[in-house]
């Protein structure tokens, strides 16, 4: 990973449920949270401009801590369509979208697996944030479909990359 990573970004520490610590990224978009039990958590990253995120770390006894590291982002812009009877392609629209994101990293504190939620507009676009200078792979769910797969992408910081998906029909 190159450059600074996202500064000031407030993370959420939660445990099934209820988040129970909060910590803001550094200039180098590192956060520690102390003192955490071992078991599973999710993380989720609160930021106006990029997601929610959220992913899920497992803590081990010792050390008791989570060192967190939130790359500079790229976004990634997807039309969203679905096959009709037809065959034809229509814009899936005003629909809620899943990303499902797998990093492959080996960057200390960074997920390997992420997911992002939201909704497509009026013409079938969705958009999410995704860390720049690391290769992913994103897969793309809306319900009553399986996931499809985009190619393989790996964004600059402030990059905004294009891509297409068609689902099937439901």
């Amino acid at each position: 990973m190159d450059g600074a990573g996202v500064a000031g970004l407030d993370l959420l520490l939660c445990r099934q449920g209820p988040c129970t610590a909060v910590a803001t990224t550094d200039g180098k978009g590192h956060a520690v949270f102390s003192g955490v039990d071992a078991g599973e958590i999710s993380l989720q990253a609160l930021s106006g401009d990029c997601g929610p995120f959220e992913w899920a770390v497992t803590v081990t006894a010792e050390p008791p801590r989570v060192d967190v590291v939130v790359p500079d982002t790229g976004r990634l812009v997807v039309q969203v369509s679905r096959s009709t009877a037809s065959g034809e392609a229509a814009p899936l629209t005003s629909t809620r979208v899943e990303f499902l994101i797998h990093a492959r990293s080996d960057l200390s504190g960074f997920p390997q697996f992420s997911s992002a939620g939201t909704e497509t507009d009026g013409k079938g676009f969705a958009s999410v944030c995704l860390p720049a200078g690391i290769e992913l792979e994103v897969r793309v769910r809306a319900s009553g479909s399986p996931p499809s797969v985009l190619p393989t992408q790996s964004l600059k910081p402030g990059e905004t990359a294009r891509a297409r998906v068609t689902l099937p029909a439901s």
